[in-house]
């Protein structure tokens, strides 16, 4: 009983984060707030490269899952300013 439910919950996280992120380019957040993730048992019913994304540092609580969230779209973008930038300087030469 208890399996089938896990099961059936971890296929809906699977297709949930599947469709956040559709190819390389694409970037999401995907926030996984729960201690059951700390769990060996769920953790190897997650897509294989969720869980090798999940760390035993990955936060299970808000505050530090609020604050990887900020980093994370720090880096994307500084990233993405990088990209226009270089764009900015492209098209300034090809004038």
């Amino acid at each position: 009983g208890q399996e089938f439910y896990q099961n059936m919950c971890m296929k809906a996280v699977n297709q949930c984060v599947g469709r956040a992120i559709r190819h390389v380019g694409d970037y999401a957040a995907i926030i996984l707030v729960d201690t059951r993730y700390k769990s060996p048992a769920v953790r190897c019913k997650v897509a294989g490269w969720i869980s090798k994304r999940l760390t035993a540092e990955s936060p299970t609580q808000f505050g530090p899952c609020f604050g990887a969230l900020a980093a994370f779209f720090r880096s994307k973008k500084e990233e993405q300013d990088k990209v226009e930038a270089q764009r900015r300087e492209d098209a300034a030469k090809s004038e």
